[in-house]
């Protein structure tokens, strides 16, 4: 039954490749697609067709209906296109840009290098971090440095090269970027998610559908700011704090 027009149906037709061997749905399974949408639409069960996929379609599939009447009823999507649609960040990741490239550091910015342990080489910590968002199996990564060594400065730009990224339709995880000093008012990691939401218009979604997206591999959370999380602080507190950010 479709949300949006509870009085009529929509087909659903779902495929599904394994991951590794990069598979995407042909034109031919498009247009059998479609031909059924047709069909069914004519006997009046059916007002439209989706076709799903977890991996892609191919080009050709792609523009399948490009000036063709199908186009206004059979829709395809990909399962990451319609997990992010469960919150729209664009609106989000077009301010982030703007307001970044319009700020003096984004013309003037210097790389920031990290001295890889045990060998010679020095590595650009924004390298490091696309790599660690695209490749890495760990869910975790801390940067640690002095006052004014610039890991701010660093998750800035990489905010901002990820946001430019995605809008440009780029395969890859939304950055979603979290002051820390909130958590004063927070107290907790999922109500933080929340001031994220709140902060950017976002004040009907509930922090579920954020984690539905982190969940299915479509965020990047990145956490600034880790001395300005409490107002006091112990070594305890600092401990349970840490642990309460990792568990997203």
């Amino acid at each position: 039954k479709s949300i949006d027009d509870p009085g009529s149906s929509i087909l659903v037709e779902c495929k599904y490749h394994d991951p590794k061997h990069k598979g995407t749905v042909s034109a031919s399974e498009v247009n059998d697609f479609a031909a059924t949408v047709l069909r069914l639409r004519s006997s009046g069960d059916i007002s439209s067709g989706y076709m799903i996929t977890n991996t892609d379609f191919s080009g050709t599939s792609k523009g399948a209906f490009i000036d063709r009447p199908e186009e206004k009823f059979v829709f395809l999507r990909t399962l990451s296109e319609l997990r992010r649609n469960l919150v729209n960040l664009d609106n989000y990741l077009n301010r982030w840009i703007t307001k970044y490239s319009q700020e003096r550091v984004s013309e003037q910015y210097e790389p920031l290098y990290a001295h890889k342990k045990n060998t010679n080489k020095n590595i650009d910590v924004i390298q490091l971090l696309s790599s660690f968002v695209d490749e890495s199996p760990h869910p975790l990564l801390v940067i640690t440095g002095d006052y004014g060594t610039g890991k701010t400065t660093a998750c800035h730009q990489f905010t901002y090269l990820q946001a430019k990224k995605v809008i440009a339709g780029q395969q890859g995880r939304i950055p979603i970027f979290i002051p820390l000093k909130w958590y004063n008012q927070c107290g907790n990691a999922i109500a933080l998610l929340q001031r994220f939401l709140d902060e950017e218009g976002f004040r009907r979604t509930g922090v579920d559908a954020l984690l539905s997206l982190h969940a299915a591999g479509n965020l990047v959370f990145i956490f600034d700011g880790f001395d300005e999380m409490l107002r006091r602080s112990t070594k305890d507190m600092r401990r349970e704090t840490l642990q309460d950010i990792a568990e997203l």
